[in-house]
Order: C-alpha cells, then sequence, then structure tokens
C-alpha cells in the first residue's frame, strides 16, 4: 500500500500552491482538504433537525458525480465488488480516508464492512457514509440502489444495499470544463508538501493526515458546492468553525498572525490562491482559482466563505459576510463588522 507522503514524492498526488491534483488509480482530478470535525458536526447537526434524507441526497449525488467523471472507462467495464475491492480501497486508505473496506454481493444484495472511516469514526452511523456509498453502487452497477441497513461496533461498520434492477442515470458538467476551471499553474508559497516538511501539517498513522491534533481530510470539492446550493443550516456553520479553531488556534497570537495562519492553511489544503486584507473595520479575502465542482447547478462557495466567518470571529465576533463577488476563476469577500456583538458570537443575523 503506497503511503500518502511517497504519493505526494512521487507526484501522485501533484501538490502546488492552492493545488493538490489527485492521479492515484483514476483519472486525475483536483481535490481538497478539509477539517474532519466541521464537517461531521455540519452533518450531525443536519441529521439532528431532521434532515437525515438530504444529507443522504447530497452525499450520493457527490459521490456518484465523482465516480461517474474520475473512474476510467475501462474500469466500468468491471463488476461493482472487484471496483471496490481492488481500485476504491487502495485509494481511499491511500488517501486516509479509513482503513480498510471489504465488499461481497450475493444475488441483489450488496455488504460493505468499512474500519475507521471518514466522519464515522467523528459522530458514528450517519447518511452521508449510506449516501456516499450509494453512489459508488449507482456508478459502478449502473442500476437505482435501495439501503437496506447498516450496523456499527467499535468503528467496524456493515452497510446492506439492494440494486434494483431499474437503470441508474445523472448529469454533471463534462470532464474537460471541469478540468479547465479547475487548472491552474501556482506561483510561489506554502503548499501541502512544504507544510508536511515545516509540520504545519503532521502525518500520522494510517496515512492520516493531522491539524494540531485534529483529522483534516482529502474531499473532491463538489460536496461543498452541492452543500451550498441546498441552503440547509448553513447559517450554523460559523459556529461550528469558530468553536472548532477555539480549540486549535491560540487565542493570544495578534490578528496578523491569526490571518496569515488561515491564508496558510486554505492554500496549503488546496482551495486556491488566498489574500486577505484588512481595511479599516473589513477584511477583504481573494481567492483566484478556487475549486469549482462536478454538480450542473451553479458553483457555490458558501460553506467555504462562512467557515472563514467563523474563524474571523476569534479576531472580532462582530465579523458578518458583506458583499460577495463571483467572477470567473476569482472569489472576493468582504467580512466587515457592521455591528459589535458583545458576548460569544451566535449564528443569528449573519
Amino acid at each position: 500500500m503506497m503511503r500518502l507522503s511517497e504519493s505526494i514524492r512521487k507526484d501522485v498526488l501533484k501538490v502546488g500552491v492552492g493545488s493538490i491534483v489527485n492521479r492515484f488509480k483514476m483519472r486525475k482530478r483536483r481535490d481538497t482538504l478539509f477539517f474532519e470535525d466541521i464537517i461531521a458536526s455540519y452533518f450531525e447537526m443536519c441529521e439532528e433537525a431532521g434532515y437525515f434524507n438530504e444529507m443522504k441526497a447530497i452525499a450520493q449525488q457527490w459521490m456518484s458525480g465523482v465516480m461517474k467523471q474520475a473512474l476510467p472507462a475501462a474500469l466500468k467495464m468491471l463488476s461493482p465488488v472487484f471496483i471496490m475491492n481492488n481500485v476504491m480501497r487502495n485509494v481511499w486508505i491511500n488517501l486516509g480516508m479509513m482503513e480498510d473496506i471489504r465488499v461481497s454481493r450475493r444475488d441483489n444484495i450488496v455488504m460493505i464492512k468499512t474500519r475507521n472511516e471518514f466522519v464515522t469514526r467523528v459522530i458514528g452511523v450517519n447518511a452521508f457514509a449510506i449516501g456516499s456509498y450509494k453512489g459508488v453502487l449507482n456508478v459502478f452497477s449502473g442500476l437505482h440502489v435501495e439501503f437496506i441497513g447498516c450496523s456499527e461496533a467499535k468503528r467496524l461498520c456493515t452497510y446492506l444495499f439492494r440494486l434494483d434492477d431499474k437503470p441508474y442515470c445523472c448529469e454533471f458538467k463534462e470532464k474537460e470544463l471541469y478540468n479547465r476551471l479547475n487548472h491552474f499553474s501556482g506561483r510561489g508559497g506554502f503548499s501541502l508538501r512544504r507544510a508536511l516538511e515545516m509540520n504545519v501539517l503532521q502525518l500520522g498513522e494510517n496515512n492520516r493526515l493531522y491539524f494540531r491534533g485534529k483529522s483534516v481530510i482529502f474531499q473532491e470539492q463538489t460536496m461543498f458546492h452541492i452543500i451550498g446550493n441546498s441552503g440547509i443550516l448553513l447559517s450554523e456553520v460559523p459556529r461550528i468553525s469558530y468553536d472548532y479553531f477555539s480549540d486549535v488556534v491560540q487565542t493570544e497570537s495578534d490578528d496578523a498572525e491569526k490571518l496569515v495562519l488561515l491564508k496558510t492553511l486554505l492554500q496549503m489544503m488546496g482551495w486556491g490562491e488566498v489574500s486577505f486584507r484588512r481595511e479599516d473595520k473589513c477584511i477583504l479575502m481573494e481567492i483566484n482559482n478556487p475549486p469549482y465542482g462536478l454538480q450542473l447547478e451553479k458553483d457555490n462557495w458558501e460553506f467555504l466563505i462562512r467557515t472563514v466567518l467563523g474563524y474571523l470571529w476569534l479576531i472580532d465576533d462582530g465579523f458578518r459576510v458583506g458583499d460577495v463577488t463571483v467572477a470567473y476563476k476569482c472569489l472576493r469577500v468582504n467580512y466587515c463588522t457592521w455591528f459589535k456583538k458583545c458576548g460569544k458570537p451566535t449564528s443569528l443575523d449573519l
């Protein structure tokens, strides 16, 4: 099994400033890193609020798109069980997304067994995992898939799905357009390779990456665009982000240091070439070459925008999202302290 460090050294994961291109086993695609606890907390909150089916549908749509566009045509001729056991298993373990996965099939019933899979290892069995596996099976089998049930015991999960006889079809951006939108040649600056050398990120056991003791995971970014377009509980994302960063960022560091850290994190995690500019009571964030998604709907960076807002509450809890400008390969967001909130920040009046 190739280790993550070897993948970077051999350019299987081609890292640059603001970009991570994944060329492991499948057609190349742009990946990003993100904070596992923020993703998991968001999905958990949505499920508890009654959005279980919506979260499952988001994950299913996302993984259907990734598998449809990333899987080489030759592999699509193979059986779903073979692909998952011999191709996807290596991909997911290499990226630290799980420790193991085994898939078996009897007639039209597919059983998936995993160990220590991402998101689930934080919040337990969830709609995100169920929807993701449905999307994978949809594309690999070409059929509709019904979820039967699952069980979890000490981070060992078993999922059961039934393959229907109805053909499954999904539409996404053309791969050429997706590649063109996500292609750029980064300039000088802090990349993932440099982050590992400088110990800003740490590579732990089982190919998992950590930022100050908390897991960061590889994500193809379409999921964030789908979430943004759904609009589900996005007002809660800044609070989740604020709680997360409050645990890992030194509150005594000055504002400039906090902004430098945020810029460094976003760039080395593949979110584009990032800059912050402080003007009076506002902070302007500009991202050149932000990651685009596979979905046919508009590209939507709202999840990232609100995650950044939660981080900026470490500087001033009065920050709110002001003007947002989306141009070709450029995202500009103005965060302003229109009014000062006393005490702890809330998710209201964003």
